[in-house]
């Protein structure tokens, strides 16, 4: 009965728990219709902590671990209320020794750790985890392995990342669940991006949407082939596929449509899709579908309670600005940037302003406020740089980088536009700069054709031509077909430039076509009027009159002042050339009129101005220069009576540095030598030779074999003190070298009885009483032939023979033995389970490099796995040699 007490309370604790559970649905679905969705999420969170509050023990951790999950779900901002509940879970779970709970605490607490941004603690919480999980837990091992993975990716070492994801997947077993691989595989597809490999990055996100495929629908499941479907949306987007873009978006905006909007992240996510299907479109250059959209994702987030100090409302109010900016309806873009700015501002969104004031510049630079757009870009790069206080998040440094990228092309077309074209093109250079490590296709295609017009104004056609090519050739990689027409309109300008009126017409006709069914306003009077051009250019007069026309009034409906004093010139020009001066003669005060407000002298001032500022700025670099050559020859001159002393000074401490420095290494090389020479005692002084040889003289003793006991006794002794005299000794003579690799061989063929056979050859060409070598360089190899390779034989006789050969100016060295060769030998080591490792071959390098160091050449080793004809292996041979003295 003792037995089975703690059993009964844990079930009757059990029953009271699942009861306090199954009373909290009740009263949730009781109140699920008369509850806003705030009210019924403060609902499910009093209710929950009112039954952790009332638990205790294993069940007061179990609450603590459902609500913390809770808030965070819930409110995804909630984290430190999350980090307090889930380590009061880890305190009770630990003190009432609960293994599991402690496991799922710690993963629990490393994950939103890692995600928080605090990486090592998320670490040190998943390491505990690991050494607390049971063998076999592969899913749990999984889980661990994530959180290593996610956290080495926000430090960066994209390396460890990549293993530990790599660990991830291997470890995921058949059976996990479909939503868990997808997870997986889509934070795989994050480090890819990170690591600049988008085309991997998409590959990956495609499999985590196929793992969800034919999973069974269920809550967890729906979330996961959402946050699937727009994570490869996004991945699409910037590759420029967006067909497929916005078909995965929709699947996206579908999902979330279904969810439980009573989670403020769900709300947040089906507002965010309408607005990255507008994104989409605005790229594509769809620009009433990407408004719609817009403004679909604006009335979402009303819907939703979100405030508009939430970076999304602002973010939707800027790039509403652009689409109206885009169609020449420029008071409303202005109300538009205006509100997003100042928001922007408020909740300190540095790249938010940033981009803000890059669009607002655009816009100023289209009305031809040349030197207010300059300011507006310098204004977006300062805001920029204080961006996450000069440390950007991994995940957001490639819309950081896009963004950079884009203000230096905003830069670059307004010294265009003030015909500086060495210095736009300086600033589309920095802009490509920024396009290709982030794989930014989109604003490449971009940068390429406002290079080509640059060089088209410097009268550079084929350099022009490239340019506009390549642009084209992006833009069509991406189906974006604003910038094919973009691309075209170049094109045409260069054909007409040639005097190709027909070829040019094609061009301008096929992006007038684009530019319509997207609804690119802006862009339609500058293309009316090249398309007037080339009809001047064909004669078609009456034509060019009607285009001309149109290209006023849409100009001047848009508030486009440039291109409108452009067309009244041109009108001017026909209707004279006609007789009809009165039409001429309106056209002309237009014309006065527009190019004055263009022209006007506040814009001759600021032209100037920005004018003498760049200047300045080039002849204060240039004086800087100067100011500091000056300064350093100044220094010079100052400084040259010191010099001898300085380097008198200096020499005396180099040679004293020298000394002691020689003396250092010195000592450093004696300890070394010292430490070779015990290295090498204890090699050759091997604990079991000498107790195996110690084994068979006391058996001798034992079997009143005294001769035998007496011989083997007088070879050892004699053996033992070469040994000991040699190791005191950094060269003996060859012939000493033979004479203790023979004592040592009988030693062993004594041991061995009839097992072993051995031959010693010597070159007749060495000098043995001469010849002076480093002591015992072959042992450590006969030792292994016997002991790894002869000793394991099976059957048969085992021999080693020691050769010593003159060989271009070094002693050459082979021990061959007939033993099983190093594989058998490895293998049989495996199953005795022994931990010996042999240290001839590096224990020999260490000798020889501090014989010889650098200044002779070192000794080579060659081991050779010798096989029979059948590839059964023969036995080894080491080839050793060394510089002849």
């Amino acid at each position: 009965m003792a037995a089975g007490q703690p059993h009964t309370a844990a079930h009757h604790t059990g029953i009271k728990f699942g009861y306090r559970v199954f009373l909290f649905i009740m009263i949730l679905l009781a109140g699920i219709a008369s509850f806003s969705q705030d009210s019924r999420q403060r609902l499910i969170i009093d209710s929950l902590q009112q039954i952790a509050d009332t638990s205790s023990g294993i069940e007061r951790a179990k609450a603590l671990r459902i609500l913390a999950s809770e808030m965070v779900r819930r409110a995804p901002n909630a984290t430190e209320a999350y980090f307090a509940l889930m380590r009061e879970a880890l305190e009770i779970s630990e003190e009432l020794g609960d293994t599991a709970m402690v496991i799922d605490c710690h993963c629990a607490l490393g994950r939103e750790l890692a995600e928080a941004g605090f990486f090592r603690e998320g670490m040190a919480h998943a390491g505990k985890a690991m050494k607390l999980a049971p063998a076999g837990a592969y899913i749990l091992r999984s889980i661990i392995f994530r959180i290593y993975a996610f956290a080495y990716r926000g430090l960066g070492a994209y390396d460890s990342a990549l293993y530990f994801f790599e660990e991830a997947r291997k470890y995921m077993p058949d059976t996990i669940p479909c939503g868990f691989v997808a997870s997986t595989l889509n934070d795989f597809g994050k480090l890819y991006t990170q690591m600049g490999d988008p085309l991997a990055a998409l590959e990956v996100y495609r499999q985590a949407y196929g793992a969800l495929d034919d999973c069974p629908e269920g809550t967890n499941t729906l979330y996961a082939l959402g946050s699937a479907a727009r994570t490869l949306g996004y991945a699409l987007m910037t590759a420029g596929d967006y067909r497929a873009a916005i078909h995965y978006f929709r699947v996206a905006d579908t999902v979330y449509e279904r969810t439980d909007k009573g989670i403020s992240r769900n709300r947040i996510y089906h507002a965010q899709q309408a607005a990255n299907i507008a994104r989409v479109y605005q790229h594509w250059g769809k620009l009433d579908s990407a408004l719609y959209y817009r403004q679909l994702a604006i009335a979402r987030f009303a819907a939703y309670g979100v405030s508009e100090r939430n970076i999304n409302v602002p973010n939707q109010y800027c790039y509403l600005g652009t689409i109206y900016r885009d169609q020449g309806d420029f008071a409303r873009a202005r109300d538009y940037f205006d509100r997003s700015l100042e928001l922007r501002k408020q909740i300190k969104d540095s790249l938010g302003v940033g981009m803000c004031y890059d669009e607002m510049a655009e816009m100023a630079r289209q009305q031809g406020r040349y030197l207010q757009a300059v300011e507006m870009l310098q204004e977006a790069l300062r805001w920029k740089s204080t961006f996450g206080d000069g440390r950007i998040d991994p995940s957001r440094m490639a819309q950081y980088t896009e963004s950079r990228s884009e203000t230096y092309l905003y830069l670059g077309k307004v010294f265009a536009d003030w015909d500086k074209f060495d210095d736009a093109l300086m600033y589309y250079d920095t802009s490509l700069m920024f396009c290709r490590p982030v794989n930014f296709t989109r604003g490449e295609a971009l940068v390429n054709y406002y290079k080509g017009l640059a060089w088209q104004a410097r009268g550079e056609a084929d350099t022009a031509t490239r340019y506009f090519d390549r642009s084209l050739s992006l833009a069509g990689s991406m189906g974006n077909e604003p910038l094919e027409a973009r691309a075209r309109t170049g094109l045409g300008k260069l054909f007409l430039q040639e005097g190709q009126t027909g070829a040019a017409l094609d061009y301008f006709q096929s992006a007038l076509e684009t530019y319509r069914e997207g609804g690119f306003i802006r862009e339609i009077p500058g293309l009316y009027i090249d398309i007037g051009r080339a009809m001047v250019m064909q004669s078609r007069r009456k034509a060019a009159i009607r285009i001309f026309e149109q290209a006023y009034q849409e100009a001047d409906s848009m508030g486009m002042l440039r291109e409108g004093a452009d067309a009244a010139m041109a009108l001017a020009g026909l209707y004279e050339g006609r007789g009809e001066l009165v039409p001429a003669n309106r056209y002309l005060r237009e014309y006065l009129l527009l190019h004055d407000s263009v022209f006007s002298l506040e814009t001759h001032r600021q032209l100037a101005e920005m004018q003498a500022h760049h200047e300045s700025q080039q002849k204060q670099m240039q004086i800087d220069r100067l100011e500091q050559d000056i300064e350093l020859n100044s220094l010079r001159a100052d400084r040259s009576q010191y010099v001898i002393i300085s380097l008198g000074g200096i020499l005396i401490l180099l040679l004293l540095f020298a000394i002691i420095l020689i003396r250092q290494i010195q000592i450093r090389n004696q300890q070394e030598a010292l430490l070779v020479r015990q290295q090498l005692f204890r090699s050759q002084m091997n604990p079991h030779f000498i107790f195996n040889s110690l084994t068979n003289i006391q058996h001798f003793i034992f079997s009143k074999d005294s001769l035998s006991a007496g011989r083997y006794l007088a070879v050892f002794a004699k053996l033992m003190r070469s040994i000991l005299n040699n190791s005191r000794r950094e060269t003996i003579t060859l012939h000493e070298e033979v004479d203790t690799i023979r004592q040592y061989l009988g030693l062993q063929q004594l041991r061995l009885e009839d097992k072993l056979s051995y031959g010693i050859e010597v070159d007749d060409a060495l000098e043995p009483e001469i010849t002076l070598i480093p002591p015992m360089l072959a042992q450590p190899f006969i030792e292994n032939a016997i002991e790894h390779g002869i000793k394991n034989m099976e059957s048969g006789k085992g021999k080693v023979v020691v050769r010593i050969q003159k060989e271009d100016g070094h002693i050459l060295y082979e021990v061959d033995d007939n033993g099983v060769g190093r594989e058998r030998s490895g293998e049989m080591k495996a199953e005795k389970h022994s931990v010996h490792a042999s240290t001839a071959v590096s224990l020999t390098r260490t000798r020889l490099q501090h014989l010889w160091g650098r200044k002779r050449p070192q000794g080579f080793f060659e081991i050779i796995d010798k096989e029979h004809e059948d590839g059964a292996p023969a036995g080894t041979l080491v080839r050793l040699k060394i510089p002849l003295n």
